[in-house]
């Protein structure tokens, strides 16, 4: 707990005790003079004018960035007393007192001026969620929030984000996942709540995480779920997306977790294990479990963090998401002297997936591993595709695991000998030129290191990706020509 949030959990026990409530007296004055206060609050101007009402009686919850805490004890009884004012609406709050809903938006700028570091509602009494009308005032209003990208005032949008815009929008509608997971990524930086959408949100989800589920279950927008999402802790919103059937819910939520503010930090336990319940449900629809491989896991190294939990999901989801997976994974050859992230972050994910599955489910993951890296062949099909020397591959873990686990030592030596055999005949056949030959031989050679390497690793132990070591089917100083054609070293 920082000291920002250990003191306002202070200002929050002392106003839970007996004492006077302080009422937002300039703020409530300026909103009587605003036709739709819940509008009003979403425009910057406005919303910007009606916290400058609430300074006037509060002027220490201006907030000064972190390190302004208002130790003064005459503030701190200040605030005390606002808090006790802002527990008494929330327990009192009737819609038919509040038709235009003035009172409620002063509990929303209050809340938001109070609400440091997102602390303010978990130290809330879950009495609030006592008050029945309260709670349905707040479902109504989250399930009419609605996202439309707009300019700046007379500035003109570019031709790039226009399309961008048309792109996401059409792709929303239909629910094409991989569409609006690609859409996204040019879009993300403009999402932001606004405090309505902040403080319903956080409210409502003090009352109880059921009465949100419900308020978002017709949502049908990718950014308003995103929206909701970010005003919540990381594990508030994984439970969320757990807790709901909405897809456009889930996709928001897992999106933010992964590319929000957040992504780049480690996730706690809690939340690990969220995201694989998550994934695990996802998993039961087979087309939305591809679309959700292609978008977060067609490039593993964007999305560290969910390569843990999605080597635990993939332990027990149906036998064909585990096909979705293996093949929803962009491979690219790789030269061996580069330090390749995307396929260290395949082996995060295999290790976390090792470490749990049964034989069977083991046997299941590594075949189709291999089939796939078989029949890419590192890119054997483009014509355009040069080696010019051995590379490795994204899936290098897992067909180790498969030399390693589903093949017999007869097995390995048969693959090995087999692509010696291809090496020894290799000048017999036609090239269309000496950059062919020279990619053909380092293919072979690239597709003998997995081979090579569990051979190796079966006797030392050593972990199944290999990072810097390289193997040749042959002694080099035996084999000068070999060495001097094909520039090995």
């Amino acid at each position: 707990m920082t000291d920002v949030s250990l003191f306002l959990s202070e200002v929050m026990r002392e106003a839970g005790e007996q004492g006077d409530a302080a009422e937002p007296a300039a703020l409530l004055g300026a909103l009587r003079e605003v036709e739709n206060p819940v509008s009003a609050l979403a425009e910057r101007d406005q919303a910007y004018a009606l916290f400058e009402a609430l300074y006037r009686n509060f002027s220490f919850l201006r907030y000064q960035g972190p390190v302004r805490i208002p130790i003064e004890v005459s503030e701190r009884s200040r605030w005390a007393a606002l808090i006790r004012w802002l527990l008494r609406e929330l327990k009192d709050w009737r819609v038919s007192e509040d038709l235009a809903d003035r009172k409620l938006v002063a509990m929303f700028i209050v809340a938001q001026a109070c609400d440091r570091e997102n602390a303010l509602w978990t130290l809330m009494p879950a009495e609030i969620g006592n008050n029945s009308e309260l709670v349905e005032r707040l479902k109504n209003l989250i399930r009419s929030f609605s996202i439309t990208f707009t300019s700046c005032g007379d500035v003109a949008v570019p031709i790039w984000e226009r399309e961008a815009v048309e792109t996401f929008n059409a792709a929303d509608a239909k629910g094409d996942w991989v569409e609006i997971g690609n859409s996204l990524r040019a879009l993300e930086n403009q999402i932001f709540p606004n405090t309505v959408q902040a403080q319903s949100v956080r409210c409502l989800h003090r009352c109880g995480m059921d009465h949100l589920v419900d308020a978002l279950a017709h949502v049908r927008q990718t950014v308003v779920a995103m929206q909701v999402a970010a005003t919540l802790t990381a594990q508030q919103h994984l439970l969320l997306a757990v807790e709901s059937d909405n897809a456009y819910v889930q996709f928001g939520c897992i999106y933010w977790t992964l590319s929000g503010p957040r992504s780049s930090l480690q996730f706690s336990g809690e939340e690990r294990q969220l995201l694989t319940m998550l994934l695990r449900k996802v998993a039961r629809d087979e087309a939305r479990w591809c679309a959700w491989m292609c978008v977060f896991n067609g490039y593993p190294v964007r999305y560290p963090g969910l390569q843990v939990p999605l080597g635990h999901a993939l332990v027990d989801v149906p036998e064909k998401a585990v096909e979705g997976y293996v093949n929803a994974i962009i491979i690219q050859a790789s030269p061996v002297e580069t330090q390749d992230a995307g396929r260290r972050s395949v082996a995060e994910c295999l290790r976390a997936f090792r470490e749990r599955a049964v034989p069977a489910r083991r046997a299941l993951l590594w075949n189709n591993a291999h089939e796939r890296w078989s029949a890419w062949h590192f890119d054997h099909a483009n014509p355009d595709a040069h080696l010019s020397g051995i590379n490795w591959s994204q899936l290098d873990y897992a067909v180790v695991a498969f030399a390693c686990e589903c093949m017999d030592a007869d097995g390995r030596k048969k693959a090995i000998d087999g692509i010696r055999d291809e090496l020894q005949v290799l000048d017999a056949r036609w090239h269309a030129s000496v950059i062919a030959i020279v990619t053909a031989w380092n293919r072979l050679l690239s597709q003998f290191q997995p081979y090579a390497h569990a051979s190796h690793a079966i006797v030392t132990g050593e972990d199944w990706l290999p990072e810097t070591r390289t193997n040749l089917p042959f002694d080099p100083s035996t084999n000068e020509y070999f060495v001097m054609k094909y520039r090995l070293f």
